[in-house]
């Protein structure tokens, strides 16, 4: 968790983003079934990256581009191809979707 007293929270965003692509790294050395990398995103990246985002101000602009390397860091670990839309990927898994819940909440 890291804030500026300006309110400026570029650091967080790249924090979070090296974070996501540090992960990425380490689970791609593994070899994983895919329900085990399912369970993964959710229990460990994902609660990760959701923990301090009730604590920043992150815009819209900037939970996109988290959400992308995100994205790009899990998907293709999941068996799904990277070009695959949101829709599908932000749906929960009881619905068919992915279950990789979006980072950016209205």
């Amino acid at each position: 968790m890291w804030q500026s007293a300006c309110g400026d929270e570029t650091t967080q965003k790249d924090l979070l983003i090296q974070k996501i692509q540090t992960w990425g790294n380490k689970t791609s050395t593994k070899t994983l079934m895919k329900y085990e990398v399912r369970t993964a995103i959710k229990q460990t990246i994902g609660r990760t990256i959701r923990y301090p985002l009730a604590a920043t101000a992150l815009s819209k602009s900037e939970c996109i581009e988290v959400q992308k390397v995100m994205k790009k860091e899990t998907i293709g670990k999941m068996g799904v191809v990277q070009t695959a839309p949101n829709a599908v990927v932000n749906v929960p898994s009881h619905l068919g979707g992915m279950g990789q819940a979006s980072i950016y909440e209205n």
